[in-house]
């Protein structure tokens, strides 16, 4: 198996670079899967195109670019095993459940507690020091977030939805702060593309049927494209490129970007509207990240992980 140093790098600039780029490809996600059962797709068929699609890619980017990549110990097939099934289909279970009795924008503004709770639990594992300047920085992403989704203050909140979105982001905070310390022995993009794989096993035996890929129309087929490539293939692995070179700290807050794209996405897709105070939310989120990314401003290493370039 490729090891990886057990020295954490710490790249503020490279982890800026990739936590925006995943929140961006992530933003994505709810405007391609609100055009997906618009075509007629369930909420399952579509995770099964997700993930299947996006374990195709980075298998055939990886076996093409970085063979290396694909190899993996037994114990590291066991860990990427966990955090799928423990930790990432849990996270997707619980989120899904909520959208049963919230509102999009209400499940998310509740969802983005998670930064926060990735910076208290890297506290108490890793002993992270918190300075005014994160702190800071907190506030005016969460302060922001609430603007970018003032829609969700106008609509009632079910305790249900409710425990389900704060299970969901506790647990997709805490595979931050696991992944941070398995990423010290297993390379990023090897854990990322097993626990993708697991996590597309689990989605078809809970499904138990894939016929209906017989049955897509080019539309439904490019929805599946489109979600594989860029929320998923994207997404998953610049999120745990920027974990493995600064902290879940840092990637956590930084991803925090994803509402704001997601309504400006919206507003150009599917011509959704946008109000004024969004924008300034918009801005203040962005505000929020450049002082946190201020604060962790160390000089770049070249150890940093980055993608392998095909030759």
């Amino acid at each position: 198996m490729m090891e990886k140093k057990s020295v954490p790098v710490f790249s503020a600039r490279m982890g800026l670079v990739y936590s925006v780029g995943s929140a961006a490809a992530y933003a994505m996600l709810p405007v391609f899967t609100r055009m997906s059962l618009a075509s007629g797709m369930s909420s399952l068929e579509i995770m099964q195109l997700r993930y299947g699609f996006g374990v195709a890619m980075v298998f055939l980017y990886l076996a093409i670019c970085s063979p290396e990549s694909l190899k993996i110990s037994p114990k590291g097939l066991f860990i990427a095993f966990v955090l799928s099934f423990g930790l990432d289909q849990i996270t997707s279970l619980n989120l899904a459940r909520c959208f049963e009795t919230l509102t999009a924008s209400t499940g998310i503004l509740i969802f983005y507690i998670f930064p926060a709770i990735t910076t208290v639990l890297s506290v108490l594992i890793y002993k992270t020091p918190v300075s005014r300047k994160t702190i800071t920085s907190m506030v005016l992403v969460a302060g922001g977030c609430c603007l970018v989704l003032v829609q969700a203050f106008s609509h009632k909140v079910a305790l249900s939805g409710v425990l389900y979105v704060l299970s969901a982001a506790f647990t997709f905070a805490l595979s931050f702060v696991v992944l941070q310390r398995v990423m010290e022995k297993i390379p990023p993009l090897t854990i990322t593309f097993y626990v993708m794989l697991f996590t597309t096993v689990g989605f078809n035996f809970v499904k138990g049927d894939i016929t209906f890929l017989f049955y897509l129309d080019s539309y439904q087929f490019l929805m599946g494209l489109l979600l594989g490539l860029i929320p998923t293939a994207l997404g998953v692995t610049l999120l745990y490129l920027a974990i493995s070179v600064t902290d879940s700290g840092f990637a956590a807050l930084c991803s925090s970007i994803e509402p704001a794209v997601t309504v400006l996405a919206a507003y150009l897709l599917l011509s959704e509207p946008i109000l004024i105070v969004q924008v300034a939310g918009m801005l203040i989120v962005m505000l929020g990240i450049f002082i946190k990314y201020l604060d962790s401003n160390h000089p770049a290493d070249s150890a940093a992980a980055s993608l392998p370039k095909c030759v």
